[in-house]
């Protein structure tokens, strides 16, 4: 009788059983012969084995990628000796604008008054000029390159300018005097995630 007992006992243990689980949790992942990368929302808490021996992690899902963004415009004079335009704005809730790089183009004719300042940053409204306001640059402007009877003055600087949601990127050039030539201001950067 206690042979059968043992024979019926290591038949039971050679018999497959399920249990029927809960439900995974969030956060539970079980990867096993599976090619990498494996994309997990959130984070997780992971024991890798044989990797020799066996480590706890946390691993957690990198940040996207920041977005590329570039921008052109041409000005528009705002009151006399300014001109402006706004490439890029307002940026998008819950994202931030990092200026990286800025540049113009300004033709004078030769009768009218010279570039002296070129400015970047935020505004408040683009009705308004950019003097006075935070996060903003100013540089002299390049002297121009004769170009027939009047002079282009071009250039092309490294920034670095924060800009939050909603606010917008102006560029703007100061002249001694009136300019009513058209003038083209660019920028590149890139837009992330607050």
């Amino acid at each position: 009788m206690m042979r059968l007992s043992t024979i019926l006992l290591a038949i039971a243990l050679m018999v497959p059983t399920t249990a029927q689980a809960a439900g995974p949790s969030a956060h539970d992942v079980n990867v096993v012969n599976t090619p990498l990368p494996v994309s997990v929302q959130g984070g997780v808490n992971a024991t890798i084995t044989n990797f020799p021996g066996t480590i706890n992690a946390t691993i957690t899902n990198f940040p996207p990628q920041p977005e590329p963004v570039t921008g052109v415009c041409t000005s528009s004079v705002i009151v006399l000796g300014r001109a402006a335009c706004q490439p890029y704005g307002p940026v998008p809730a819950g994202k931030r604008l990092l200026v990286e790089m800025v540049s113009y183009s300004i033709f004078t004719d030769g009768t009218t008054s010279p570039p002296i300042q070129f400015l970047a940053g935020q505004s408040a409204g683009f009705t308004t000029t950019i003097i006075g306001e935070p996060n903003t640059y100013a540089f002299p402007i390049t002297p121009g390159s004769p170009v027939g009877s009047g002079a282009l003055s071009s250039e092309t600087r490294t920034v670095r300018i924060y800009l939050d949601e909603g606010q917008s990127l102006i560029l703007q050039a100061n002249f001694t005097g009136p300019n009513n030539f058209v003038q083209t201001f660019t920028f590149s950067g890139v837009l992330a995630n607050k």
